[in-house]
C-alpha cells in the first residue's frame, strides 16, 4: 500500500501542477504510440501467389500481406492500425567457448494503434495496445558472456507488452504517455541501436535496466511520462515507473497489474539537445543527459543482501558525421556514444560504455542497406567483486563485445543481417577464452 500511494502522489506532484504556458507547437510525436502514414499496397501482399514472384511487386507494398483486400485502408481511415512483424536471429560459437553451438531466438509482435481524434473526437489523443511472443534459446548461455549476442532472447512466452494512452497539450508542445508502458522507450534511445544485435546496446544501455528493474520491450509496467520541449530545439523529459525485482517473470505473462508492497519508483529525468540548424542541412543530431532515482528494494549482490535507494546518470551523443552529394536526407555515416556510471556500493555495473558507425547507403543503388561497426563495455563494481569474492564465486571485472555486420534491406517490409561478434573476457572473468560469434538477423513486417 505505501509503494503504491508513493507511485501516485509522485505521479500527481510531477505531472499534474505546474504545467507550462502555451506557447508555439512543434514538438515530436512519442513514435512508438503511433503509425506513420502508409502505403499499404493492393490485395493480400505475398500471400497472393501472383505477387511472389514478381519482385516489383514487393516494393508496392510495405507489409507481407499487403492491404488485406482493402480492409486495412478502410480501418486506417477510421483511425486503426493494426501491425505486426517477426524477428529471428541465429547466432554460433564455432571456436571457443563452454559448449560450441547454434542457437536461434524469435520474437512475434503484433500492435493495434487508436486515434481517438477520429474515432471519438478526442483531440490528439492515441490508444496503443500490443503483444510480443518470445522463443528460441540463447548462444551467450552456451558461451557464458554478459552481453547478449541475440537481442531478442529473453522472456520466452507470449505476453502483454504496451497498454498505453498518449494524450497532446499545448499545440503538441506537451506530451503525456500513461498505462502499462517501457520506461526504455522513451528514455537514453537511438533510433540506430539496434542496427546492433547485441542487446548491450540494441534496445537501451544495458546497465540502465541490470541495475534497476526498469520496464523494456518487451516488459513493460505502470508508468507515466511528460515531455515537454522548452524551446525549438530543447526539450525536457520525465518519467514515474513502478519497479519490482520480478516484474518480468515469465508466469505473469505482462498482465499482473498489480503494485507491491516491496515494489518502488523510479523517477528518471533526461534533458535533450537537438540543434534545427543541423538537420535542416541534412546533418541531424543530438545530445541527451539523464538520470534516475529508484526506491525498490534490490539484491543485487551474490550475498542476498538488500539494498534500498539507488542512482544511475547517463549521457548519450548522435550525429551524421558525412553525407556524400549523391546520398539521400537518410543516407550517410551516423555515429553515437553512449556512457553511464552507477555507484559501485549499490550496483553490479559501475561503468558502462558503448559506440557505433552506421553507414546507410554506403552502395550508391543500395540506399536503404546499412553497415554498421559497434563496440560495447561494462565493468563490475569493485563492492560487486568483493562480494563475489565473500561467497567464493569467480570474480567478474569487465567484458567487451565488438561487432560488424551488414544490413540488406530485402524490401520496405524485409530485412537480412549477416552479423560477427567478437567477445573479449567472456563472463568478465577470463575463464573461458576470447569468443567469436557467427550471427544473421531477419525481420519481416505484416
Amino acid at each position: 500500500m505505501r509503494c503504491r500511494v508513493l507511485f501516485w502522489i509522485v505521479a500527481v506532484l510531477l505531472f499534474g501542477e505546474g504545467v507550462p504556458p502555451v506557447g508555439t507547437g512543434f514538438a515530436e510525436s512519442t513514435p512508438w504510440m503511433r503509425v506513420p502514414d502508409e502505403r499499404f499496397g493492393q490485395g493480400w501482399g505475398l500471400l497472393d501467389l501472383e505477387n511472389l514472384y514478381d519482385f516489383g511487386r514487393w516494393e508496392e507494398t510495405n507489409s507481407l500481406t499487403g492491404d488485406w483486400g482493402g480492409l486495412r485502408h478502410q480501418l486506417y481511415d477510421a483511425g486503426i492500425a493494426i501491425m505486426g512483424s517477426y524477428e529471428n536471429q541465429i547466432a554460433a560459437n564455432p571456436a571457443t567457448g563452454r559448449v560450441r553451438t547454434v542457437r536461434d531466438a524469435d520474437t512475434l509482435s503484433a500492435a493495434a494503434f487508436f486515434d481517438l481524434d477520429r474515432l471519438a473526437g478526442l483531440t490528439d489523443t492515441f490508444f496503443l495496445v500490443s503483444m510480443a511472443e518470445r522463443e528460441g534459446k540463447s548462444t551467450s548461455a552456451d558461451i557464458p558472456n554478459l552481453f547478449p549476442v541475440q537481442q531478442v532472447y529473453g522472456g520466452e512466452t507470449i505476453r502483454l507488452d504496451h497498454l498505453a494512452i498518449e494524450k497532446g497539450f499545448l499545440e503538441g508542445r506537451f506530451d503525456v504517455v500513461a498505462g502499462r508502458i517501457n520506461a526504455l522507450d522513451d528514455f537514453a534511445v537511438s533510433n540506430f541501436y539496434c542496427y546492433s544485435q547485441n542487446g548491450g546496446i540494441c534496445g537501451s544501455p544495458l546497465s540502465l535496466e541490470t541495475n534497476a528493474s526498469l520496464s523494456n520491450y518487451p516488459f513493460a509496467s505502470w508508468g507515466i511520462r511528460g515531455r515537454y520541449d522548452l524551446e525549438p530545439d530543447l526539450y525536457s523529459m520525465t518519467g514515474v515507473y513502478n519497479t519490482w525485482e520480478n516484474f518480468a517473470s515469465n508466469k505473469y505473462h505482462g498482465v499482473d497489474f498489480s503494485i507491491r508492497h516491496d515494489s518502488g519508483v523510479a523517477v528518471m529525468q533526461e534533458f535533450g539537445y537537438r540543434p534545427i540548424s543541423l538537420r535542416q542541412a541534412g546533418y541531424p543530431g543530438f545530445i541527451k543527459l539523464g538520470g534516475l532515482y529508484d526506491s525498490e528494494p534490490r539484491h543485487p549482490f551474490p550475498d542476498g543482501g538488500e539494498i534500498a535507494g539507488n542512482w544511475m546518470v547517463y549521457a548519450l551523443a548522435q550525429q551524421r558525421i558525412f553525407r556524400r552529394a549523391c546520398d539521400g536526407f537518410s543516407q550517410g555515416l551516423t555515429g553515437f556514444l553512449t556512457f553511464t556510471y552507477s555507484p559501485p556500493a549499490t550496483n553490479a555495473t559501475e561503468y558502462f560504455a558503448d559506440g557505433g558507425l552506421v553507414y546507410r547507403g554506403l552502395v550508391p543503388s543500395r540506399k536503404d542497406d546499412a553497415l554498421g561497426a559497434f563496440a560495447v563495455f561494462g565493468e563490475s563494481s569493485p563492492d560487486y567483486r568483493d562480494a563475489q569474492r565473500a561467497v567464493h564465486e569467480s570474480v567478474q571485472t569487465y567484458e567487451m563485445v565488438l561487432e560488424l555486420n551488414y544490413r540488406v534491406q530485402v524490401s520496405s517490409w524485409s530485412a537480412i543481417q549477416p552479423d560477427l561478434q567478437y567477445i573479449v573476457r567472456p563472463d568478465g572473468t577470463g575463464r573461458t577464452g576470447n569468443a567469436l560469434v557467427l550471427a544473421l538477423y531477419t525481420t519481416i513486417r505484416f
